[in-house]
């Protein structure tokens, strides 16, 4: 168990972190401005931005939700980083090994 494997899950889970945030969020703000949309879609499409009339004001959630969708994601690889900065430096210190944090 070296840095690299430690960093390998940690790299696993961030990617389960931003997967389940961006669904979970997802589900529960854009599904519900999409099935009200009024573009009258069928099927799936009903939960998309297919429903959404063109030129609602409603276009702006998906946007606003990706934008603040990506800030997230560039915090949590910020944090990333910090951690894995403060690894390496450990790792180094003390001449390889298994890494305790």
């Amino acid at each position: 168990g070296g840095l690299d494997s430690y960093m390998f899950l940690r790299y696993i889970f961030l990617c389960f972190r931003i997967t389940f945030t961006s669904a979970l969020w997802g589900m529960l703000i854009l599904w519900p401005v999409y099935a009200t949309g009024g573009g009258g879609a069928r099927g799936w499409y009903f939960l998309s931005m297919a429903n959404i009339a063109q030129g609602s004001q409603r276009l702006w959630v998906p946007a606003v939700f990706i934008w603040l969708q990506t800030l997230y994601v560039l915090f949590l690889m910020s944090e990333e980083y910090k951690h894995y900065l403060e690894c390496r430096v450990d790792f180094l210190a003390r001449g390889g090994g298994i890494v305790t944090s």
